[in-house]
């Protein structure tokens, strides 16, 4: 995660377009979880419109991303499918709209210093423990394997 760099960008992110993949992914073979990690909030209604038009919708048409939708659509797609999207925002603009995505879909938000090696670790604690749950689910020791988890490798869990 050291490598990542946030440059560039003209606004707000299309992040109704990564959740709409999340939910075409999630139907052609499931998926447990979301992570998104972004700069900036997701685009309005209005800004989703807006940029739209830019290239009209007969463009649109011709891409998988035909059908105009909004973040809170693909989100709600996702609490309905009790899938968390975990939400790391790399600046504070995009926190506001990051915690009420993940509060919507039961995830977790917070700030992820892509700077340092603790940002890394906060990833990987994060995608072993929901990889242990789910597997931990068929025999109701989900709880008990993240616990595990947690002593041998996490110091200090907030």
């Amino acid at each position: 995660i050291n490598s990542v760099e946030a440059a560039g960008g003209q606004g707000n992110e299309a992040i109704e377009i990564g959740l709409f993949h999340a939910n075409n992914e999630h139907q052609k073979e499931g998926i447990s979880q979301v992570i998104l990690i972004g700069d900036a909030p997701a685009n309005t209604a209005e800004e989703v419109t807006k940029n739209r038009l830019e290239k009209g919708e007969k463009y649109w048409g011709r891409t998988p991303f035909a059908e105009h939708t909004f973040w809170v659509d693909e989100a709600e797609k996702l609490k309905n499918y009790t899938i968390p999207v975990h939400a790391f925002y790399v600046e504070e603009r995009a926190r506001e709209n990051f915690e009420e995505i993940a509060a919507m879909t039961q995830g977790r938000c917070e700030f992820l210093d892509v700077n340092s090696t603790a940002g890394a670790k906060i990833l990987t604690n994060l995608i072993s423990e929901v990889l242990l749950s789910n597997i931990g689910q068929q025999n109701g020791k989900g709880d008990d394997l993240v616990e595990a988890y947690r002593t041998k490798f996490v110091k200090s869990y907030s």
